[in-house]
C-alpha cells in the first residue's frame, strides 16, 4: 500500500523533467558558491546567496529523493556487478537484464549492448554517481540546517563547499561527455593496481628507513614514526631526492648503504612503476580505441552488406515484375 502510495506521488514524467533541467541547476549552484567566493565579505549578498542555497539544495533534495525510488538496479545487482567485473566471477542474478530494459531510454546509451558484460558496466556507473550525489546532497543539508551540532565552523564551511563537486556529474548528464567519462572508468582498475603497488613499495621503504636510520628527523624526512617517514617518502618523491640524499649522507650509515637505499628506492617507486603505469595505461587508452574502430567498421561493413542486398533483391524484383508483364 504505501509503495502505491509514493508511486502515486513520484511519477516517472516528474523525475525526468528534473533530470532535464539538472545540469542547469548544477552550473547554477556552483555560480552561486563563485559569488560567494569573491563577494564574501558583503554581508548582505551572503544573506541573499544563503535563500538561494536553500532553493537549489531543496531541488537536489528531491531529485535525490526520485533517484533513489526510481533506481533501476538492485544491491544485489552492483555486488554482482563487482564480482563480475573485478574479480572475473560468475554473475550469480541475470535478472539484471530485465531491469536495464524497464529503464527508461533517456538515460540509456545508444552504444551500450544488452549483455551482461555491458549492463554490469552500467549499473556500476548509475550506482557510483548515486552515492557521489548522495553524499554531497547530505553534506550540503548538515551544513545548513544542523550548524548548530559543529562546534568548530570550519566543518561547515567544509561542507558547504563541498557541493562543488557536483559540477562533476556533468560526465553523466551529458551524453558526449559520458563517452569520455566511460573511458576514464574503463582505466580506474588499472590505477588503483598501481596506486597498491606504489604504496607497498612506500611502506617497506618506510619501514627500512625508521630503522636504518634510528627513527631521527632529518631536515627533508623524518624517520621518528612511520606516518611521518611514508609521508616524507611521498615528498621526495615528486620534489626529488636530491635533498633526502644529502641529509642521509650525514648520518652514521655507512654512505654506501645510504646510495643503494636511495636509488633503489626512486628505481622501484619511480622509474619502473610509474614509467610501467602510462605504458599500461597508453596500452589501454590505445587498445580500447582500437576496438572501437573495429566496431565502426564492422557496422560500416554490415551497412554495406545489407545495401548490397537491397540493390541485390530490388534488381531481382525488376527481373520478376518485367517477367510477369511479358507473360501477360
Amino acid at each position: 500500500m504505501l509503495k502505491n502510495f509514493v508511486n502515486r506521488i513520484l511519477l516517472p514524467n516528474h523525475y525526468l523533467k528534473i533530470e532535464k533541467y539538472s545540469s542547469v541547476v548544477i552550473l547554477f549552484s556552483v555560480l552561486l558558491l563563485t559569488i560567494e567566493s569573491i563577494y564574501h565579505g558583503r554581508s548582505e549578498l551572503l544573506h541573499t546567496l544563503f535563500y538561494l542555497d536553500v532553493f537549489v539544495l531543496l531541488f537536489f533534495v528531491i531529485e535525490m529523493i526520485y533517484r533513489l525510488w526510481f533506481f533501476p538496479f538492485k544491491i544485489s545487482d552492483v555486488i554482482s556487478s563487482i564480482r563480475y567485473l573485478f574479480l572475473k566471477g560468475e554473475f550469480s542474478d541475470e535478472g539484471i537484464l530485465e531491469r536495464y530494459d524497464a529503464m527508461p531510454n533517456e538515460f540509456k546509451n545508444e552504444e551500450d549492448e544488452r549483455t551482461i558484460d555491458s549492463v554490469s558496466k552500467v549499473c556500476l556507473e548509475q550506482f557510483f554517481w548515486l552515492i557521489f550525489d548522495l553524499a554531497i546532497t547530505v553534506s550540503s543539508v548538515a551544513a545548513i540546517f544542523f550548524i548548530n551540532l559543529f562546534k568548530h565552523p570550519e566543518i561547515v564551511t567544509l561542507f558547504r563547499v563541498v557541493r562543488v563537486f557536483r559540477i562533476i556529474r556533468i560526465f553523466e548528464i551529458h551524453k558526449s561527455l559520458k563517452q569520455t567519462e566511460r573511458k576514464i572508468m574503463s582505466v580506474i582498475p588499472t590505477v588503483m593496481i598501481f596506486a597498491v603497488l606504489l604504496a607497498l613499495i612506500h611502506f617497506v621503504y618506510a619501514i627500512i628507513g625508521c630503522n636504518l636510520y634510528d627513527f631521527r628527523n632529518f631536515n627533508s624526512i623524518d624517520f621518528s614514526n612511520l606516518y611521518n617517514a611514508y609521508f616524507g617518502l611521498f615528498r621526495a618523491l615528486t620534489n626529488g631526492w636530491g635533498s633526502l640524499h644529502s641529509d642521509l649522507s650525514v648520518s652514521e650509515v655507512p654512505g654506501i648503504v645510504t646510495d643503494i637505499y636511495c636509488i633503489t628506492f626512486f628505481i622501484f617507486s619511480s622509474m619502473i612503476t610509474l614509467n610501467v603505469f602510462l605504458a599500461v595505461m597508453t596500452t589501454q587508452i590505445q587498445d580500447k580505441l582500437a576496438q572501437e574502430k573495429k566496431k565502426d567498421e564492422n557496422e560500416n561493413q554490415n551497412e554495406s552488406e545489407l545495401k548490397e542486398l537491397v540493390k541485390t533483391l530490388n534488381e531481382k524484383m525488376d527481373r520478376l515484375e518485367k517477367r510477369l508483364d511479358k507473360k501477360q
